[in-house]
């Protein structure tokens, strides 16, 4: 992974995601922030597709 700043470095400039930290961190159920699924089939196809792939990268 590269990056150019840190997280705190976008929350000194405005960017403070560190409540959306907060909540990703919490079980679904508790978080603030509602999920939304959508396109589940499309991303299913594309997960197929991926694991059908023998030069994929294993995670």
């Amino acid at each position: 992974m590269f990056y150019g700043f840190s997280i705190q470095d976008a929350a000194g400039m405005g960017f403070d995601d560190q409540f959306i930290y907060e909540q990703l961190a919490r079980p679904a159920e508790e978080r603030a922030i509602p999920e939304i699924p959508l396109l589940r089939a499309d991303a299913l196809d594309l997960l197929e597709t991926f694991a059908a792939d023998p030069g994929r990268v294993r995670y």
